[in-house]
């Protein structure tokens, strides 16, 4: 990079790790500028080294616990989403991409809203707003075609207390319920 930023008179930026011969690892983040005479010879170069190591294992832990929690949410057999009050996508698991043959970069920032049957848009809002409004988990069931659909809603909070978001987990109970139903038509008999 320095070569470069000589041989192109350009300032350069670059982050890399330093290995110590005790085995330390060190990151850092180097700047520098060189200046020139009125010829282009490089006169002086000026910049910083910076160690960036507390910053970069942050970052690093930061992403292995992402990838951790989209490991989880994505094992879940169940549509899972992060919403905000006036329904907007925040995050989705597989399931959900799956379920609505979508990409998650088309869903997130739009209304889940979108995503649902016209019959239940109105009955999910008002699942949502009280969810919202109470600050307690809520649950919701539902039909739709022959399929039946189990909700759980859980408030989220922010710094101050306020519900800012509501994780909700939906999944088909269709089967499910139809073996409740079998055995109680065997325990009956």
């Amino acid at each position: 990079a320095y070569i470069s930023s000589l041989q192109n008179k350009t300032p350069y930026e670059i982050g890399h790790r330093l290995r110590f011969p005790d085995g330390r690892i060190k990151y850092v983040h180097e700047k520098a500028q060189t200046f020139s005479d009125d010829s282009g010879r490089a006169l002086r170069s000026v910049g910083t080294v910076q160690d960036v190591t507390d910053q970069k294992r942050f970052e690093m832990s930061l992403s292995e616990s992402e990838a951790n929690l989209r490991s989880i949410l994505d094992s879940v057999p169940g549509v899972m989403m992060l919403v905000k009050r006036e329904g907007t996508l925040l995050s989705v698991n597989r399931h959900f991409l799956q379920q609505f043959n979508v990409e998650e970069t088309y869903c997130l920032g739009r209304s889940v809203f979108e995503f649902l049957a016209p019959e239940t848009k109105d009955k999910r809002r008002q699942w949502l707003e009280r969810i919202f409004t109470t600050g307690q988990p809520q649950e919701l069931e539902d039909a739709r075609e022959d399929r039946q659909i189990h909700a759980y809603g859980y408030p989220v909070v922010d710094g101050q207390g306020m519900v800012d978001r509501v994780a909700i987990y939906a999944a088909d109970v269709t089967e499910l319920n139809k073996a409740a139903e079998s055995s109680k038509l065997l325990a009956a008999v």
